[in-house]
């Protein structure tokens, strides 16, 4: 999955993310990831949340663990999350 979303921002396109922490029904929205940056060990998405539009998002795919991180999500406690894509087409 963060291999798609950085192949996606690299061409010039947005990525619309569902994320949720499922189980707890805490965090189950879409945001878009419109930037990224890779670290020695992580890959940080940007992202823009419509629940909080006034500053970026920010989540987090630690690659040793292989899993993505809520790290700045709106109203979120830092902590795994499960991350899908909205959207793989223009027709869909």
């Amino acid at each position: 999955m963060a291999s798609e979303i950085v192949a996606d921002l690299d061409q010039g396109r947005l990525v619309q993310l569902l994320v949720t922490n499922w189980p707890t029904p805490e965090l189950n929205h879409t945001v878009v990831a419109f930037a990224y940056r890779w670290t020695d060990t992580a890959l940080e998405l940007t992202v823009w949340d419509p629940n909080d539009p006034t500053k970026p998002g920010l989540i987090t795919f630690e690659r040793p663990a292989r899993q993505f991180v809520a790290t700045r999500v709106y109203d979120t406690r830092p902590g795994a999350i499960r991350v899908f894509r909205m959207y793989y087409s223009w027709l869909l």
